[in-house]
C-alpha cells in the first residue's frame, strides 16, 4: 500500500472528503488534491506533519506504512488526541489537571485507580 492509498483509507476511516480534510487539517485543498494528480513525491515536510497531526498517525505510517515498534494508538486513543487538540485552553488545562499533569507536562501526582 502506498501513502495515497493510506491517506484514502484514513480519509474513508474519519468518513470524510478532500474539501473536509483540507478545512480540518489546514492543508489547501489544491496541495490534498494535486498528491493525486501531480504525485506526493514531493510533498513538504510541513504537509505531511500537519496530516499526522490531523490523523493522529505517525509519519513513519503515512510515508512507509509502518508503526514504530514502540509506539502504536488505538482509535479511541487517536480520537481523544484529536477531541484534546482541538478543545480550547481552558478544556485543555481541565483534562491536564485531571490526570495529575502539570502546565509543564510533568506528572504532579500518581492517582489511585
Amino acid at each position: 500500500m502506498d501513502f495515497l492509498e493510506r491517506l484514502d483509507k484514513l480519509i474513508e476511516a474519519r468518513g470524510i472528503n478532500k474539501n473536509i480534510l483540507s478545512k480540518e487539517s489546514g492543508i489547501p485543498y489544491t496541495t490534498i488534491d494535486g498528491f493525486y494528480k501531480k504525485g506526493y513525491e514531493n510533498a513538504k515536510l510541513s504537509t505531511i506533519r500537519k496530516l499526522c497531526d490531523y490523523f493522529g498517525i505517525t509519519m513513519d505510517y503515512l510515508v512507509m506504512g509502518e508503526y514504530s515498534k514502540n509506539f502504536y494508538l488505538s482509535d479511541i486513543e487517536k480520537q481523544i488526541i484529536i477531541a484534546y487538540r482541538k478543545t480550547d485552553e481552558i478544556g485543555k488545562a481541565v483534562v491536564l489537571r485531571s490526570l495529575g499533569i502539570d502546565e509543564k507536562g510533568k506528572i504532579k501526582s500518581k492517582k489511585m485507580s
